[in-house]
């Protein structure tokens, strides 16, 4: 059955894409829409089940951008595609995006941009910015004041350096500073610095020519992609020092030279760039470029993290609720009153990110009612919550910033980043802390146990803690839910394993990829689907 455009899952699709085409293995048109009749001029009736051979005859197997993906079994992102159509040369910018399950890729999805239509073009600032102020959750009256400095940051054309913990929606400010600035009209390109291997990035930032490299080709870089626009680099703190330093003389000169080529090519692109890290302090321990770090910081602003703003988390519960009531079908109220205090006193260190992923995981395991305490993630509750943090915590929001520490809205100095350093209290005194404080912070009370239990549970308590909690037996019965596929029930698990990892890392890619022994670009993709990022 043909997608309709109205089809809401294919609504941001369709702003952002000239044609969709999948293909299987061997060729076979499974699924093609053209959009805006801009690129191919095919019906979708006489592309489906048809070979790819048979819609692009003048092309050969290694021409097509979609094999040259299956073949290496990666994404092709911006990759320049030149045919003619009806007598008429055709330009555009094709990524590519193989299948894959158990037994090896199986197709291949490619996204086409056309570059060759003035309204194209135009629309291409869809490469676009989404979100705006109304996107922004908060009713705290100094996170609102801090709107004005937005505002001003947006109306002038100068770069800025967004300073946020992980998961303050860093991406959502970034966006918010485009759809209020001059170039608003004009392309929002992204590019998080930690998601593609430093071989590949300056390909992707400068784009390349035929024969610079094996497998290269002519293909515009992100810089040519946002020319008149905005390109922001998430997590600039990943970048490496060579490309720093090419960042750097892309900044200052105003142009850019593909990889293997001589011709310098002029670029109009406002940078905006983000990170969870101290710039400045990576600027004293020399693993950050200092004339760099001074020319993204002319202008800057941090970012309020939620525990600065509790008032705001009611809001943001009752936002994800309602999305994912509606997505799963669900009829889930609210949150009780002793969630919600447990929630308040909570110290989020993933922010925003963190609290959404609370609430997908509630959503998802309960169908109705309010939520309360017993249904929020076991994970939690390993926190350090005793009445000691809560005063911790409290005493954090309301003292002024210390000497050197960053407050919102301003540069972030070389002082340490303010962070919560919560403690995860072993087995052996995990009992007693939390029947302590389940009167007074609404903990859910352990039942007694035996002398035999006890001696048991103290004599585990010597293996580390992170080791034991993640064997536990109680903890994987967590994630079996009846009626749920073993594969649903396996992403959860594994979700959850990610999830601590990374949050124990401080959430550092680097460190959590070595831990869990897999690559940069695998733990990306996997907080990418579980929407850990």
């Amino acid at each position: 059955m043909k997608m309709k455009k109205e089809d809401k899952v294919f609504r941001e699709l369709f702003n952002n894409t000239d044609s969709i085409l999948i293909i299987d293995i061997n060729g076979k048109v499974l699924y093609y829409e053209d959009f805006n009749d801009q690129i191919n001029m095919i019906r979708y009736e006489n592309a489906v089940g048809r070979s790819i051979y048979d819609l692009y005859p003048f092309f050969k197997r290694e021409d097509f951008t979609v094999f040259k993906a299956i073949d290496q079994k990666s994404v092709i992102v911006n990759e320049l595609q030149s045919f003619e159509v009806n007598g008429v040369q055709k330009k555009a910018l094709n990524s590519a995006y193989p299948l894959i399950n158990e037994t090896g890729v199986i197709g291949c999805m490619v996204m086409s941009v056309e570059l060759n239509s003035e309204n194209v073009q135009k629309r291409r600032g869809n490469f676009s910015a989404r979100y705006n102020f109304e996107d922004i959750i908060t009713q705290d009256k100094k996170f609102l004041a801090s709107f004005e400095v937005l505002r001003r940051l947006a109306s002038s054309d100068s770069g800025v350096l967004i300073y946020g913990e992980t998961g303050t929606g860093k991406e959502l400010i970034a966006h918010t500073i485009h759809n209020n600035s001059p170039r608003k009209r004009k392309p929002f390109i992204i590019q998080n610095c930690a998601a593609i291997p430093d071989n590949l990035m300056e390909s992707t930032l400068f784009g390349s020519v035929k024969g610079s490299f094996t497998g290269a080709i002519d293909r515009a870089g992100l810089f040519e992609v946002a020319d008149g626009g905005t390109l922001y680099f998430d997590e600039i703190n990943s970048l490496s020092p060579d490309l720093q330093a090419k960042l750097l003389r892309v900044i200052e000169n105003k142009s850019i030279r593909r990889v293997g080529d001589t011709v310098e090519r002029d670029v109009d692109v406002r940078i905006i760039a983000s990170t969870n890290e101290n710039l400045a302090a990576m600027v004293e321990n020399n693993t950050f470029r200092k004339d760099l770090f001074y020319r993204l910081n002319v202008a800057s602003y941090s970012i309020m993290p939620l525990r600065e703003r509790t008032g705001d988390i009611p809001l943001v519960c009752d936002h994800y609720i309602r999305i994912y009531n509606a997505r799963l079908n669900h009829l889930i109220e609210g949150i009780d009153s002793e969630a919600a205090e447990f929630m308040r006193t909570y110290p989020w260190e993933g922010n925003v990110r963190e609290l959404k992923n609370v609430i997908e995981y509630v959503c998802t395991v309960k169908t109705k009612g309010m939520v309360t305490i017993h249904d929020l993630p076991r994970y939690m509750f390993s926190k350090r919550h005793s009445d000691v943090a809560s005063t911790d915590h409290a005493a954090r929001r309301n003292q002024p910033a210390a000497a050197g520490q960053p407050t919102r809205n301003q540069s972030i100095t070389s002082s340490d980043w303010s962070s919560v350093h919560d403690q995860s209290i072993t087995s052996s005194n995990w009992s007693s802390a939390h029947n302590q404080n389940a009167a007074s912070s609404g903990l859910p009370q352990q039942k007694n146990e035996s002398t035999e239990s006890r001696q048991h549970r103290q004599h585990e308590s010597a293996a580390p803690p992170y080791q034991q909690s993640e064997s536990s037996g109680t903890e994987i019965a967590s994630y079996i839910m009846p009626g749920q596929s073993l594969e649903s029930q396996l992403d959860a698990l594994e979700k959850e394993i990610i999830g601590r990892t990374i949050r124990r890392s401080r959430y550092n890619i680097s460190k959590t990829a070595a831990e869990l022994k897999v690559s940069r670009q695998t733990l990306y993709n996997k907080l990418k689907k579980y929407d850990l990022m």
